[in-house]
């Protein structure tokens, strides 16, 4: 029947999204992305306005965040784990969101665990006052 047709070709897509999700969170090669620009260094912005370091956290690219930070150029001044604290998304409903927001709110435990390692702050706010600790605990909330 045609509704068995479309639930079996649904559910082969989601085998080949999971399984592709899976590969890539297994050796942190980052999944292909699409209409944007792949950023090289921790703080470089993408065409979407999403600094690296932001973006590999929150889509689970262990290997890539921990390339990421290593690479970091770090201001005399400051510690990695305060450009990790103040590197976020600058504009949109995430504005104020670092990697360690993003990494607990898409439930990327391993990248938090890198993040932590670092020395980055679970405490620190996003523009509506929530850190990854509220994330890690409530979710995405409105």
């Amino acid at each position: 029947s045609r509704g068995a047709l479309i639930s079996q070709s649904f559910s082969q897509q989601l085998k080949v999204k999971a399984d592709a999700a899976k590969a890539s969170a297994d050796d942190g090669t980052p999944a292909p992305r699409t209409g944007s620009s792949q950023p090289s260094s921790a703080g470089d912005v993408d065409d979407d306005g999403v600094p690296a370091v932001v973006r590999a956290a929150a889509e689970g690219m262990v290997a890539e965040l921990r390339r990421l930070i290593a690479q970091m150029p770090v201001d005399p001044t400051k510690s990695v784990a305060d450009e990790l604290d103040t590197i976020t998304i600058k504009e949109g409903p995430d504005a104020g969101q670092n990697a360690m927001i993003k990494a607990a709110r898409n439930n990327h435990g391993r990248c938090v665990d890198v993040l932590l390692e670092a020395g980055a702050s679970s405490v620190v706010n996003d523009k509506k006052w929530r850190s990854a600790w509220y994330y890690a605990c409530f979710g995405v909330r409105p």
